[in-house]
């Protein structure tokens, strides 16, 4: 009679070869189809996170709108038919990893062949029955010795390796796949705000920043009842609420907020300095960014609940969540200074931390050094009067911070900025998630989610309008920066 254990691991490794199989089946279809394009997906495919950069840039500079957005709905439903199959796989695996405590205790209580008592005369029976089905002597000895020197513990570990490793591949691939999508729902959604510009509809209305406030809180409402339902290790409400959270902010952004950001581009224009109409644009702005971030959390959790409750995934989330005294932000924006203040006496504010807004006017890069240190600046007004804002080792306008935007920036005031080649300059701050996971959820899922959206590229303390046109709103498109690489 077969121990309960030997069955319980021989069933296991079964399973994991089953997984290989179905891994090593793709790789070869992926070999055989890679000219091709509609060939099915790939559970092993390596896919680059702005696959489709290059065309979407394309589009963009040849203000290709319509283009851009048949792109853009091809590459979703792709992605979501892949993220269905992967799901099924992710099932699969999910179910080996729920075992593996299981098949430690086997490999604990299944003894080694070698030391029963009985081996020599089980070996000596399998070796006749071998020599019976006509195998070749070294093909015997080869699988004779494999018997003798078979260590259970050893054998569940390399399984248990096996089942992890293709885990990784998988949550791998799967975000990869993630960061694809969210970047054609950003091409969607800026290619409908710039047809929404040229079509010209009077008919659309600004809104008022109480109709934003109120949309914002329907996300921050959702994204509440998730905290509380991870919390509770809910899994199966923390489902519902996700996709509950993708389907409210979907439907916002194409009725309600592209409409209203394409109808205040049209009024702006002529009143670049008007801070009632620039306010506005920047919270409709920030509103569209955070209805995409709510987009990229609901298809997140949707992977990470795909894991179910056994999941490393799933346990870090309810982790997080658990740890987290507050579901809001833990930034703390510096309190505003007029630009005239800082302009006319620099010295007064020196290291301080302040915000200001106003029109971005103009925007510089230049390298330093031999390593060809990329430093941005950015010029910044209101009424007569003007500052430099400046930024180390990125470009600044790569997140759609660009002439014409109104904007709102957070930093260290220096009367001498090294970056400003000693004028006075605000120095833009970057968001330190390290400190601030430590007690906000909300930080803790922009961190998290970053590697598939990040709302404001480069963490920067800032926010700014949405520009239409080559260089505005699709800028982390062009520059591959809505997402952390």
């Amino acid at each position: 009679m077969i121990s309960p254990y030997v069955e319980w691991m021989r069933d296991y490794t079964r399973r994991v070869y089953e997984m290989n199989r179905l891994e090593l089946e793709a790789l070869k279809d992926l070999k055989q189809g890679a000219a091709s394009t509609t060939r099915n997906v790939s559970l092993v495919e390596q896919l680059p996170k702005t696959q489709r950069r290059p065309e979407y840039v394309d589009r963009i500079q040849r203000k290709a709108w319509s283009t851009l957005t048949r792109d853009a709905e091809r590459e979703v439903k792709t992605r979501f038919r892949e993220l269905t199959t992967m799901r099924e796989h992710q099932e699969f695996i999910a179910g080996l990893c729920r075992d593996i405590p299981q098949l430690r205790i086997s490999a604990q209580r299944f003894p080694r062949p070698s030391s029963d008592p009985e081996w020599p005369t089980e070996r000596e029976r399998l070796q006749q029955l071998a020599e019976q089905q006509g195998l070749e002597q070294h093909r015997i000895e080869v699988g004779l010795k494999y018997f003798d020197n078979f260590d259970p513990k050893q054998e569940a570990k390399t399984l248990e390796q096996a089942v992890l490793r293709s885990r990784d591949r998988l949550q791998q691939n799967a975000e990869r796949r993630l960061a694809s999508l969210m970047g054609s729902m950003l091409a969607l959604a800026v290619a409908a705000f710039n047809r929404a510009v040229s079509n010209g509809n009077d008919d659309n209305e600004v809104g008022t920043i109480a109709d934003i406030e109120q949309a914002t809180g329907r996300i921050e409402q959702r994204e509440r009842e998730i905290w509380h339902r991870l919390r509770e290790a809910d899994i199966f409400r923390v489902q519902q609420e996700a996709l509950a959270l993708g389907g409210i902010a979907t439907q916002q952004i194409f009725d309600e907020t592209i409409p209203k950001l394409a109808a205040i581009s049209q009024l702006r224009p002529k009143e670049l300095e008007d801070r009632e109409l620039g306010a506005l644009a920047r919270s409709l702005a920030d509103l569209m960014r955070r209805q995409l971030r709510a987009q990229a959390l609901g298809e997140k959790l949707g992977w990470v609940v795909g894991w179910g409750e056994a999941g490393s995934e799933w346990e870090q989330w309810v982790k997080a969540a658990q740890e987290s005294s507050t579901s809001q932000s833990s930034y703390r924006w510096p309190g505003t200074l007029q630009i005239r203040s800082l302009a006319t006496s620099p010295e007064r504010f020196d290291n301080r931390a302040v915000v200001v807004e106003g029109v971005v006017k103009g925007i510089a890069i230049r390298h330093k050094g031999p390593e060809r240190e990329v430093i941005s600046t950015a010029t910044v007004s209101f009424g007569d009067a003007t500052i430099t804002a400046s930024l180390p080792f990125i470009k600044i306008d790569s997140g759609g911070l660009v002439p014409g935007a109104w904007c709102r920036l957070a930093g260290i005031w220096r009367a001498s900025s090294e970056d400003a080649l000693g004028e006075p300059a605000l120095e833009v701050d970057r968001l330190s998630y390290k400190e601030l996971v430590k007690s906000s959820w909300f930080d803790w899922v922009s961190d998290r989610i970053a590697p598939i959206f990040t709302p404001i590229p480069h963490a920067l303390a800032a926010s700014w309008s949405w520009e239409p046109g080559t260089d505005g709103a699709g800028n982390p498109l062009r520059y591959g920066v809505w997402c952390r690489t």
